[in-house]
């Protein structure tokens, strides 16, 4: 049985959690143990003209009342992909548009591996394109126009969505204990205190947040690389969101996109370590 407190939390020290609900009651919890683990939120790029008031993040997606339609999806992150990956997979015509290449600071072998997958599966591609507005035509639709960083030239196209998935914010967890803070060698402040990988500083997945009060991951703890637990969230993470999506749009419009083949699910290891029987 799990207990589920809607508090902002702050650490008091290594075994005591302050949690404040919105009404301002203070509730004091004390562990043994304490692990960390708020994750982060999307953000909307506002220098974008239109991409606030017209946008969608990864968050609003398993919100909507209607199918998002032909989608654009901004950014090539892991939670970028992931999102392309189940629209295309329930047959919704879906791009990602990329800066530079996907998923960035992981290893780039994998990424191909991955890119090349959902392509042959239908999901399209802009390489090397930056968006510089978003407006929304009278019939409705929303009107992209985005550069290319090679040649300078802007092009445009329509989209029913257009879903934000290149920035991430930290999830403020509050002041805490003084001198818990992430450190780069994962060494942890207090044994009792544990922050989940996500939260480690990662290039260009979350920049060191050093103004959290918080512990780094014990090794013993962190998957073995950045492709692995990009492809731990992939098989995990999207599987269960994508679960509940179609769980809680059922007899919606949903319902029309979930019919079709079933693809296996392939997870590459690229850290093994043999276990040899003693004779």
């Amino acid at each position: 049985k799990v207990k589920y407190l809607n508090l902002k939390g702050s650490m008091l020290d290594e075994h005591t959690v302050r949690g404040l609900s919105k009404a301002g009651k203070e509730t004091i919890l004390t562990a043994k143990n304490i692990v960390i683990a708020t994750g982060g939120r999307p953000k909307y790029p506002t220098q974008i003209p239109g991409a606030v008031e017209h946008g969608i993040t990864s968050d609003d997606i398993f919100w909507l009342k209607r199918a998002p339609g032909k989608t654009l999806v901004v950014g090539a992150s892991y939670v970028a992909l992931e999102c392309a990956g189940f629209l295309t997979g329930i047959g919704l015509d879906t791009t990602v548009m990329v800066r530079s290449v996907a998923l960035r600071g992981f290893d780039q072998q994998m990424a191909g591996l991955v890119t090349d997958y959902m392509k042959a599966y239908g999901t399209r591609f802009m390489w090397r394109s930056v968006p510089k507005r978003v407006d929304k035509l009278s019939s409705g639709t929303l009107q992209v126009t985005w550069s290319d960083t090679e040649t300078g030239r802007e092009h445009k196209d329509t989209y029913d969505s257009v879903l934000w998935a290149s920035l991430t914010a930290g999830s403020p967890v509050g002041e805490g204990q003084d001198g818990a803070g992430c450190t780069q060698a994962r060494v942890t402040t207090f044994p009792s205190l544990f922050c989940l990988c996500a939260f480690l500083p990662m290039p260009a997945l979350r920049k060191p947040t050093s103004h959290l009060s918080l512990p780094a991951v014990p090794a013993a703890l962190c998957l073995p690389s950045p492709a692995v637990i990009f492809l731990f969230v992939i098989c995990s993470f999207t599987v269960i969101l994508s679960c509940l999506l179609f769980h809680q749009q059922n007899g919606s419009q949903w319902k029309e996109h979930l019919s079709g083949p079933q693809q296996p699910v392939y997870l590459y290891q690229t850290h093994l370590k043999a276990t040899l029987p003693k004779t």
